[in-house]
């Protein structure tokens, strides 16, 4: 994703990146454009973007429609996949709760559901007037998946994803965990919260991996990064759920591998058939453990799901038939730029 310091909303950032992925990833990879200086789109198009990312908390409906505008004009094939929360509404809240002091539970409030369902309208009402493929990231009320489940039936291209925090945590974990909880678009309360049994209509679940430091988090909970880590347990929390006959493989596939690369269009990826990458994910589903940060890898050793017990963890991974990783051994690998 672009939101890095330098954000990748520049060529020159875009190869940067492109070079650091080249030399430190141990599986390939895809890279995100920011969406700032609609200058140069044109550029950026031209190295192979997975998609221009908008963050509609950030940017008011004059940009929001030149950007669609711009990149229907140059790349209409292309995705623009967004952060939706409605930036007037995000302003208007936040200053209000910040009024209300410091306890992280007040951040809920400040981002509410309506702000994300309100930018949701307006990005549906965009993609249809350009007939521009739009992936909404992190969809997190009910009302927002049901906007976007119409807009699909009605033939628009939009294409929707949840998280793991977004689909089992619940706004109560502000309470439990304050700031290492907080997270853009903000944990529901329960009344507007996705279930498991809304997975079928989603097309996607994300990561949204964000590996702050402690000594961020640590700040207040108006200064400090939103975002949790969601690497290392996306997978032991899927699982868990096929061990309770919640989901199955069939269902972890499509949301994990099939769709990201359909959405995407990666190519060679997502699917086990002949020509394909030999991508391999081996599972134990009688694996059990405790969900816990300090054996993770990522430099972003908390979680919001420390503690949970888990079932069913993955135990070799494999990339274009290299192993890189077996019963928590880490191997050497040269990642690929995917496009």
């Amino acid at each position: 994703m672009p939101n890095t310091l330098p954000p990748t909303n520049t060529p020159q950032a875009f190869k940067e990146k492109l070079k650091i992925g080249a030399k430190k990833s141990l599986v390939d990879f895809g890279i995100h454009a920011g969406v700032s200086d609609l200058s140069y789109i044109k550029e950026l198009v031209a190295l192979r973007p997975a998609s221009f990312k908008i963050f509609m908390d950030l940017v008011d409906d004059d940009f929001l429609m030149e950007a669609f505008s711009k990149i229907n004009s140059v790349a209409p094939d292309h995705v623009i996949s967004l952060h939706a929360e409605d930036s007037k509404l995000v302003q208007q809240y936040t200053e209000m709760m910040k009024k209300e002091g410091n306890d992280p539970e007040l951040y809920s409030l400040a981002r509410p559901p309506q702000a994300e369902i309100e930018a949701v309208e307006s990005a549906i009402s965009l993609a249809g007037k350009y007939n521009q493929k739009v992936h909404f990231c992190h969809v997190s009320t009910k009302k927002s998946l049901q906007l976007i489940h119409n807009a699909r039936t009605a033939g628009c291209p939009v294409t929707s994803e949840i998280t793991p925090h977004h689909l089992f945590l619940d706004s109560n974990y502000l309470n439990l965990f304050g700031n290492l909880a907080k997270t853009n678009p903000p944990l529901r309360d329960k009344e507007n919260q996705l279930g498991i049994q809304y997975l079928p209509e989603i097309d996607v679940m994300g990561t949204d991996h964000a590996p702050h430091t402690l000594e961020e988090k640590e700040k207040n909970v108006w200064d400090a990064p939103p975002g949790v880590p969601g690497l290392e347990t996306i997978l032991p929390l899927l699982l868990t759920q096929v061990n309770r006959g919640q989901l199955n493989l069939k269902d972890i596939k499509r949301l994990l591998c099939e769709n990201p690369a359909k959405i995407f269009n990666i190519p060679n990826k997502g699917f086990i058939s002949e020509g394909m990458n030999a991508d391999l994910v081996v599972v134990d589903l009688k694996k059990e453990g405790v969900i816990d940060p300090d054996n993770f890898h990522s430099k972003a050793r908390y979680s919001p799901f420390e503690g949970f017990n888990v079932k069913g963890m993955p135990v070799i991974t494999m990339v274009r038939g290299n192993l890189v990783m077996e019963y928590d051994n880490i191997f050497k690998n040269n990642g690929q730029f995917v496009y």
